[in-house]
C-alpha cells in the first residue's frame, strides 16, 4: 500500500478549513506569482524570517505550515497577538499546487492566496475530499491574509485559514496512519483510517491511543465495538515512554476484564506497530506491569495476535471469462461442474478457508432480466432467488456468502452444497436510491465500495461499513469518494487503503483509470496507456497486479501505465477478470 504506514495507522494534523473574506472589489489590479513554499523534511523547526515584507511573511508562515514537530511555533511567529488567539492549527486545508499568491494591496494591506481546494483534514485525522470537477479542486478561490506593522516588522494580523498546506506539502508532510476497531461481534479489527504530520514516534503512538480513546470516525460508528479502553479514559494520563519493551501507561487498564485485556493488547499492537517500529509493547497502570492472559505475561507485540486482524488473504490467483465459461490466469478452463450450464456475464470465485472448497457466484441472461447461479466445485451452480440488473457478485473475505446488486437493492447469498439462502440488506443511501452498478469488499470485509448511477448518466463511488449486529445485515453510513467530473464503472480494492476505478470523464467520454485513498485522498485520473478501449471491468488484489477488461481482451498491468495481455497467443481474448476472494 503506498503512503499507509506499515500496517495502516491515524493521527491528527493540523489545518484549516476556511471560509475567506473574499477578494476586495476595489482593489487596483494584483500580480500574481506562484506559490513557492518547500515542505518541512524533518523535525527540527526553522526559525521564523520575520524581516520581510509583507509579501515574504506570509510565503514564511505557508512555509511553516508544514510542520513534523506537533506544534507551529514558528508559524506563530509570523502572527499578531491578536491573531494568535483566533489562529487554529488542528485543521488544514489542502490546496492543488498551481495556488498563486498576489502582490501586497497597499490600500487594504492584504496578501490572497488563490488556490483549488482539493479537501480538508479535521481535528481527528479524518481526510474529506472537496468533491469537484475532475478532483482537481474545482473552481479557484481566494484565502486572505491582512498583514499589519512597519518595514522589518510585519506580521499577520488577519486570516481566514488555519493550515493552509499545498497538495506537495501534504503528500510530503503527512503520512496515512490506521486505527483498528473491534467489530460488534469482537472477533475482528476493522481499520478507520487518519493522518498525521508527527515524526516523533512516543508522541505519534500518544496521539493514536487519544484517537481511539475519541472513537471512529462517523461512518464507522455504529459498525465496532468500545469497551477496551476503561471508562472515562482521561487521554491526557496516557503516556508512552520508548524502552525496551515500549511503557504504555493506561490508568485503570489493571481493572479490565482478561478478555478485555487481551483485545486492549490486540488493539494497541496492531494500532501502534508502526509508530513503534514493531517493537515488544508493555501496558501499565500506576507504573505496575498489566497482565495479557493471551501471551501469558505482560509484553506481547502485533505477531502475538495475527489471527484476529482479518481474513488470512487467499492466494493471488486470477480467472476470466471467455465464451461464458471461467478459464485461470494461463487460459485453462476451471474443470468441474462451475463450468457446465448456462454462458456466465460474469462471477466471482472464492475460498471461504484454505481446506475449504471453491465456491463460485455467476450472472446468467439477457442484462434486464439476468439471473444468479451460486454452487460450489462439488455441486456446481444452482438457481437463486435473484432476479433482475443485476451487478457482478463479489464475495465477503473468509465468508461463504456472496453480494450482488440488483436495480436499487442489495442480496446476500449463503453459498454450500445446500439450497441458497439470500436476505435482502438495507442500505443507508444518500444517492437517492439509484441502481448499483458495482459493489466489492474490502480485504478484511468491513467495507464495501459501492458505484451507483444518478441521474443525467452520473456513476459515482462510494465507501460504506458493514454492521453485523443485532438485527439484520446492512450497510451504513454511504459516503461519496469520487468527484462528479468522473464517471465510474468498475471498482476494485488495491489494499485496506487504496482503490483502483475505471470509467471516464463525464464531458469528454475519455476513457480513464482513477486511484484513489479509501476517503477520497489522493485522486489520480491516468489515461488509457495502451488499451485499445476503455475498460469495463477491474480487478486488484493486495500485492497482485490490476487486471482490466478493454475491447474485448484481458490486460495485465505492466508498470504504472503499460498493459500487457497475457498468453502464449499474444492477446488473450477474455472478459470480467477477478481474483480470488
Amino acid at each position: 500500500m503506498r503512503r499507509v504506514a506499515g500496517a495502516l495507522v491515524p493521527l491528527l494534523l493540523a489545518a484549516l478549513v476556511g471560509g475567506c473574506t473574499g477578494v476586495p472589489s476595489a482593489s487596483a489590479p494584483e500580480t500574481v506569482e506562484p506559490l513557492d513554499t518547500q515542505p518541512a523534511t524533518n523535525s527540527q523547526p526553522v526559525p521564523p524570517n520575520l524581516g520581510g515584507d509583507p509579501r515574504e511573511i506570509v510565503t514564511s508562515f505557508l512555509t511553516a505550515n508544514a510542520s513534523t514537530t506537533g506544534n507551529h511555533n514558528t508559524a506563530v511567529a509570523y502572527l499578531t497577538r491578536a491573531a494568535r488567539s483566533h489562529w487554529s492549527d488542528d485543521t488544514a486545508t489542502i490546496i492543488a499546487n498551481d495556488d498563486t499568491v498576489s502582490t501586497p494591496d497597499p490600500r487594504t494591506h492584504t496578501v490572497t492566496v488563490v488556490g483549488r481546494v482539493l479537501g480538508t483534514l479535521n481535528p481527528d485525522g479524518t481526510y474529506t475530499p472537496n468533491l469537484q470537477g475532475l478532483g482537481g479542486g474545482g473552481d479557484k478561490q481566494p484565502f486572505v491574509f491582512e498583514v499589519a506593522g512597519a518595514p522589518g516588522r510585519y506580521r499577520i494580523s488577519k486570516l481566514d485559514a488555519g493550515l493552509l498546506l499545498t497538495d506537495t506539502q501534504f503528500r510530503t508532510t503527512y503520512q496515512q496512519h490506521v486505527l483498528y476497531f473491534y467489530d460488534l461481534a469482537e472477533r475482528t479489527l476493522i481499520p478507520d483510517l487518519r493522518w498525521s504530520s508527527l515524526a516523533d514516534r512516543a508522541q505519534l503512538a500518544e496521539s493514536l491511543i487519544g484517537q481511539l480513546a475519541a472513537g471512529p470516525r462517523p461512518s464507522l460508528q455504529k459498525a465496532v465495538s468500545l469497551d477496551t479502553l476503561p471508562a472515562q479514559t482521561d487521554v491526557r494520563q496516557i503516556t508512552v515512554t520508548p524502552a525496551n519493551p515500549n511503557l504504555i501507561e493506561i490508568p485503570g487498564s489493571s481493572q479490565l476484564d482478561a478478555t478485555v485485556r487481551d483485545r486492549l493488547a490486540e488493539q494497541l499492537a496492531e494500532t501502534l506497530a508502526e509508530p513503534l517500529a514493531g517493537r515488544d509493547m508493555a501496558i501499565t497502570d500506576g507504573g505496575k506491569p498489566v497482565i495479557i492472559p493471551s501471551v501469558g505475561g505482560n509484553i506481547f507485540a502485533a505477531s502475538d495476535f495475527t489471527a484476529i486482524a482479518g481474513p488470512q488473504l487467499p492466494v493471488s490467483e486470477v480467472y476470466y471469462l471467455n465464451g461464458g465459461r471461467i478459464r485461470d490466469e494461463n487460459g485453462k478452463l476451471l474443470a468441474g461442474p462451475l463450468n457446465e450450464g448456462a454462458p456466465l456475464n460474469s462471477f466471482a470465485i472464492s475460498r471461504a478457508s484454505a481446506a475449504g472448497p471453491l465456491l463460485v457466484a455467476g450472472v446468467t441472461g439477457p442484462p434486464a432480466s439476468a439471473h444468479l447461479e451460486v454452487g460450489t466445485e462439488r455441486s456446481g451452480l444452482r438457481p437463486a432467488s435473484v432476479q433482475g440488473t443485476l451487478t457482478r457478485p463479489a464475495f465477503v473475505p473468509g465468508r461463504a456468502e456472496v453480494w450482488i446488486g440488483d436495480g436499487p437493492k442489495v442480496y446476500r447469498v449463503s453459498v454450500t452444497d445446500a439450497a441458497p439462502h439470500v436476505d435482502a440488506v438495507p442500505i443507508a443511501s444518500p444517492t437517492g436510491g439509484g441502481q448499483i452498478v458495482a459493489l466489492r469488499f474490502s480485504p478484511e470485509g468491513s467495507r464495501v465500495a459501492i458505484v451507483v448511477a444518478g441521474v443525467g448518466g452520473s456513476q459515482q463511488l462510494y465507501i460504506g461499513s458493514i454492521v453485523r449486529g443485532a438485527g439484520p445485515v446492512r450497510i451504513d453510513r454511504v459516503e461519496q469518494i469520487s468527484p462528479p467530473g468522473v464517471v465510474i464503472r468498475d471498482v476494485s480494492w488495491l489494499d485496506s487503503a487504496r482503490l483502483f476505478a475505471v470509467g471516464y470523464y463525464a464531458g469528454s467520454q475519455e476513457g480513464h483509470t482513477f486511484e484513489t485513498g479509501v476517503d477520497g485522498s489522493e485522486w489520480t485520473n491516468v489515461g488509457l496507456g495502451n488499451l485499445p478501449d476503455p475498460p469495463d471491468n477491474v480487478a486488484a488484489a493486495t500485492g497482485g497486479n490490476v487486471w482490466v477488461s478493454s475491447g474485448g481482451f484481458v490486460w495485465k498491468q505492466s508498470g504504472s501505465n503499460s498493459w500487457v495481455s497475457p498468453g502464449l497467443t499474444g492477446d488473450t481474448p477474455g472478459s470480467a477478470p477477478v481474483y480470488l476472494e
